[in-house]
C-alpha cells in the first residue's frame, strides 16, 4: 500500500479522502520526466445514471506523444521539485535511487530556483 497506493480525492481533487490499489497501475514505472499522469475522473453528472457509465474511475492519460514500444511512466513524485528533493522523496518513499539523467544532471533545476527567495529577495 505504502508504495503502489495512489491518492484518492474527493470530487474537487482538493483533499485526499483514501488510498487505492490498482494493480495495472502498479505496473508502471517512475520516471523524472514522465509521458503519462495519472488522475482520478469523477465522471459525468449526466452520464452517473447510465449503465455503462462509472461515477468515478482512475485513469492513465499520456501528456505527450508516445512513440510505439515505448515504456509508459509517471512520476511517483512532484516533477516540478528539485533533483535533491525528488532522489531524497524516491529514497524515502519507494525505496530507491533516481540515476535519471533529470536527477544525476541537475536538469531543470535552474528553473525552479530562478525566483528563489533568499533573504525576502526574489
Amino acid at each position: 500500500i505504502n508504495c503502489n497506493g495512489f491518492t484518492i480525492s474527493d470530487q474537487r481533487g482538493l483533499q485526499a479522502v483514501g488510498v487505492g490499489l490498482f494493480p495495472n497501475l502498479c505496473l508502471v514505472n517512475h520516471d523524472c520526466w514522465p509521458n503519462c499522469t495519472v488522475i482520478l475522473n469523477n465522471g459525468n453528472r449526466s452520464a452517473v445514471n447510465s449503465m455503462f457509465h462509472t461515477q468515478m474511475r482512475i485513469e492513465l492519460r499520456a501528456i505527450h506523444q508516445i512513440k510505439a514500444g515505448e515504456e509508459l511512466t509517471v512520476s511517483y513524485v512532484d516533477f516540478l521539485s528539485l533533483s535533491a528533493d525528488r532522489r531524497n522523496q524516491l529514497k524515502k518513499h519507494y525505496y530507491f535511487d533516481c540515476t535519471c539523467e533529470h536527477c544525476t544532471k541537475g536538469i531543470k533545476d535552474d528553473l525552479m530556483q530562478a525566483v528563489k527567495e533568499e533573504d525576502g529577495k526574489k
